[in-house]
C-alpha cells in the first residue's frame, strides 16, 4: 500500500479518473459472482439423465469470462492501489484516499 496522501481538491478532481477504473472492477467482480453462484448451483443440484448429459464435464458455462473479468479486475484494483487510493468495498465503489489533518493520517471516503 501506497504512503501518498491527498488533499480535499486533490481527492475531489481525481474521482472522475477513477470512476472508470472503480466501474470496470465493479462489473468484473459481478461477472466472476455470477459464475460462482452458477458454479456451486451447477455442483450441487439433482440432475435428470437428460440434463447431465448436456453439461459440460469440466466447467460451467461462463467460467472463461470469468477468468478474464477476474484479470481485469486485478488490473484496475492494481491501478487504484498505485495512485495510493484504497478500495474498502467494490460492491459500491468505496474508495478511501489518506489524508494528513494536522499530522495525522485521515481517511477521506
Amino acid at each position: 500500500m501506497s504512503e501518498k496522501t491527498f488533499t480535499l481538491d486533490e481527492a475531489q478532481s481525481m474521482l472522475p479518473a477513477l470512476a472508470g477504473l472503480v466501474r470496470t472492477a465493479i462489473d468484473g467482480k459481478k461477472i466472476i459472482d455470477d459464475v460462482d453462484t452458477n458454479s456451486r448451483r451447477w455442483r450441487t443440484e439433482s440432475f435428470s439423465p437428460e440434463a447431465c448429459s448436456s453439461m459440460s464435464p469440466t466447467t460451467p458455462a461462463g467460467a472463461p469470462n470469468a477468468k478474464k473479468a477476474l484479470q481485469r479486475v486485478k488490473d484496475a484494483v492494481h491501478e487504484i492501489d498505485a495512485i495510493g487510493v484504497q478500495i474498502k468495498d467494490l460492491d459500491i465503489g468505496l474508495l478511501d484516499f489518506p489524508c494528513l489533518v494536522n499530522g495525522e493520517t485521515v481517511l477521506l471516503c
